[in-house]
């Protein structure tokens, strides 16, 4: 199982609140932190999922929930 794979396992338990928060809380660090990604773009270890494949993960597992309404 991949990183990808183990973070969607993980999420996909969660609530539709819980995944929400995370995504706002995400996106709000992203936002305050853009001058970093900007100047040294992927700063990620090879073992981590990057900001942004989490955000899009993140974001499908919602749809996908919502979904399943």
């Amino acid at each position: 199982m991949n990183m990808h794979e183990r973070f969607q396992d993980i999420w996909s338990t969660k609530t539709i609140k819980q995944i929400t928060k995370e995504i706002e809380s995400l996106r709000k660090y992203m936002q305050k932190n853009d001058a970093h990604y900007v100047l040294h773009g992927k700063s990620h270890a090879p073992d981590e999922m990057s900001d942004s494949d989490r955000l899009r993960a993140l974001m499908k597992i919602l749809r996908d929930k919502e979904n399943a309404l």
